[in-house]
């Protein structure tokens, strides 16, 4: 489970971009940017804390999200995958 580090206003997608940072199904890798939490002017990354995939986006665009919030479930990789 990746979660806020701040509180502020999630945000799925970079505000110059249309296209979210990750979306159901993605494989992702730790430390990947999920979407960011807008604090003022500032925009403060929400990051993956291990690889997985993405089972859901928890967080909707746009909501106030506190220091612990969930964000994004992650399923971790299996240890047999050969992916892995």
């Amino acid at each position: 489970m990746a979660k806020a580090d701040v509180a502020g206003h999630f945000r799925a997608a970079h505000p110059w971009q249309d296209k979210p940072f990750v979306a159901p199904g993605q494989r992702i890798e730790a430390g990947a940017t999920l979407g960011l939490v807008k604090i003022g002017l500032l925009y403060a990354p929400v990051v993956a804390p291990t690889a997985g995939i993405v089972d859901a986006v928890i967080a909707e665009t746009g909501a106030m999200v506190g220091y612990g919030t969930p964000i994004v479930r992650i399923l971790p990789l299996a240890a047999s995958d050969p992916l892995n």
